[in-house]
């Protein structure tokens, strides 16, 4: 008798152990906060961009949504094992050999997520001559992503080449 007793009760116990463990699914994903969600979208994006007649890469970063001159001076961006840091003022070139979309950035300068960074299109509109006003000749520019990797401008097989014109704004959405 006193085995039975021993033997219910500690069945008993361990039911009692089993109801007070969860009984949970997998787990579930954190909803993100309304503060991360204001912080995550991208409003600029890094170019890199060598000059004609040049192999030195440069950096820079634009605002997403505006046109921008070329001429137009920004602060260079450095950047040495992903830390941005700017440099000394850079006027954005008129006449350009290759360009790249590096990164996107938020608000605070800090790296937008990559989602971001594939929605992001940027081109570059070059300058019209008279002759090619007065001809009708204006072509549409075509965009160009980070899929893209390197935009070639002196390659007349290349769907950017720009025949030695000079470039009048810079544009990402």
């Amino acid at each position: 008798m006193e085995l039975w007793t021993s033997l219910c009760s500690a069945i008993l116990w361990n039911a009692v152990l089993a109801l007070g463990i969860p009984q949970t699914g997998a787990q579930q994903p954190l909803l993100p906060t309304q503060r991360a969600q204001a912080h995550s979208y991208a409003t600029g994006v890094i170019l890199g961009f060598t000059e004609s007649g040049s192999n030195q890469e440069h950096r820079f970063e634009i605002p997403l949504r505006a046109q921008i001159s070329s001429g137009t001076c920004f602060e260079e961006l450095e950047i040495p094992k992903q830390v941005l840091t700017p440099q000394l003022g850079v006027d954005l070139p008129g006449h350009l050999k290759t360009i790249k979309i590096i990164a996107a950035t938020n608000q605070q300068g800090q790296s937008a997520p990559l989602e971001s960074l594939s929605r992001i299109i940027c081109r570059v509109i070059p300058k019209i001559s008279m002759e090619e006003k007065e001809m009708g000749e204006q072509r549409v520019w075509p965009w160009f992503t980070a899929e893209d990797a390197v935009v070639r401008f002196e390659a007349s097989s290349s769907r950017w080449y720009l025949a030695g014109r000079s470039i009048e704004r810079f544009e990402c959405r």
